[in-house]
């Protein structure tokens, strides 16, 4: 079961690396999704604020403008001060978080949406809502997937989006399309145990060099037996340990992945 783990999560890693810097990728449906995205964000605001949008509101609707996906920012955090709070956010939220266009956009639309079902508490929408392909409301690893699988290997989800829990099955559903469909393109080298082992070396060495010689964080468990059940989910315990002492709880930057819902479970 250790090996399967692993070669899941090599699998995995393989495709998300491939991923990072072109999440977004402008196409000749931008536009329209921008426009939408814009319509969607005056549509919501018109409900919370009854009508009278508060005064620094942009309404910039023109896509052409150097400034827009600035204005859908400005907007957008406007809305979310009204219903979250001034400065309060959910756990989820994306913000702006990347020089790409695009990636601001599918950020932004990921944020309404969260807006949205907090106001109606579920997944009800003004009528007239333009909405986006539900992919849009998942986590950055399973939008990183839809992407890539999508782009590189012509996988489209067949997961409904209807089901109740759309972001987990369609996520399970691309994990497993990227271990029994992938995996063999990868080469058997990923899989080395040397290579394996060495996950624990390098974290090792990053602790050292951020925290100096044998210090390390409460609880840290520092398990060097490869060969070891636990290994793998020990290397990403003391990863996220080390993470959070040095990012803040919880802080991770953009593209990190954690582990996948296959691994042994941290203890």
């Amino acid at each position: 079961m250790m090996m399967t783990g692993i070669k899941r999560w090599v699998a995995l890693c393989a495709v998300l690396l491939a991923g990072f810097g072109v999440l977004a990728a402008q196409d000749n449906t931008a536009t329209t999704f921008e426009a939408n995205l814009r319509a969607d964000l005056d549509l919501l605001a018109g409900v919370v604020f009854a009508g009278e949008l508060p005064e620094p509101w942009t309404a910039n609707t023109d896509p052409s403008t150097a400034n827009f996906i600035a204005d859908l920012f400005f907007d957008n955090e406007l809305l979310a001060n009204a219903v979250f709070g001034d400065g309060v956010r959910p756990d989820e939220w994306f913000g702006a978080s990347s020089p790409n266009r695009g990636l601001v956009a599918r950020n932004l639309r990921h944020d309404l949406e969260a807006t949205a079902s907090f106001y109606y508490a579920g997944n009800t929408r003004p009528e007239g809502w333009a909405g986006a392909p539900a992919g849009v409301r998942c986590d950055r690893l399973t939008q990183t997937l839809i992407l890539v699988l999508g782009r590189d290997y012509q996988t489209t989800p067949t997961t409904l989006e209807a089901v109740v829990d759309y972001c987990a099955a369609v996520r399970s559903e691309l994990e497993d399309a990227v271990y029994s469909d992938l995996l063999q393109a990868l080469g058997t080298q990923l899989l080395d145990p040397e290579v394996i082992g060495g996950l624990r070396g390098d974290l090792e060495r990053l602790a050292d060099e951020r925290l100096g010689l044998e210090t390390r964080p409460a609880g840290w468990i520092g398990n060097r037996d490869a060969a070891s059940p636990t290994f793998l989910s020990d290397v990403f315990v003391d990863l996220g340990r080390l993470a959070d002492n040095q990012l803040g709880t919880n802080v991770r930057p953009e593209g990190w992945g954690g582990v996948i819902t296959t691994s042994p479970q941290p203890r």
